[in-house]
């Protein structure tokens, strides 16, 4: 993966869409993710829904997201390590000049590997669906392994009083 030691803020969406690169005969059968951090995004601070045999995804910290990372992947391994992942912080999800708002539950991570119909990169016919709404049938045959993940920050409601 070339995108490294990146940080993505206050994006409209997803903060990193990360997807193996076309360049790389390799990636299509191990990806990495790693060194990056999000915060405030309105959707993920990290997101891949594609096709890989191994998704490697290491020291990442999100937080204050809606989604702090999300991967859906058509593919056999995830492995996750030294991930922080943070649900709220003092900063204003609606700042008092209404400059940049949003809210709703948030939710630190979304993980299902072997989805069985992830999305090609570019989608080229019109889908009723975006990228995240992966519709097909999975098979048993992904694992996911984690090792220090840590969740924090995440209440029944935040400061602005959302779940």
């Amino acid at each position: 993966m070339k995108l490294t030691s990146n940080v993505a803020h206050s994006v409209n969406g997803a903060g990193h869409w990360i997807y193996p690169d076309k360049a790389d005969p390799t990636s299509g059968s191990c990806f990495e993710i790693s060194n990056l951090a999000g915060y405030k995004n309105i959707r993920e601070a990290v997101a891949s829904y594609f096709i890989s045999n191994k998704v490697i995804m290491r020291n990442v910290t999100c937080i204050d997201n809606m989604v702090g990372e999300s991967l859906q992947l058509d593919g056999e391994t995830v492995e996750m390590r030294n991930l922080k992942i943070f649900g709220g912080s003092q900063s204003p999800d609606c700042p008092p000049d209404g400059g940049f708002c949003f809210g709703g539950t948030k939710i630190g991570m979304i993980a299902s590997i072997a989805v069985g119909k992830s999305k090609k990169r570019h989608i080229i016919s019109p889908s009723n669906y975006p990228h995240s709404k992966i519709k097909g049938e999975p098979h048993f045959n992904g694992k996911i392994i984690m090792h220090d993940i840590l969740f924090k920050g995440f209440t029944k409601f935040d400061i602005n009083g959302n779940k």
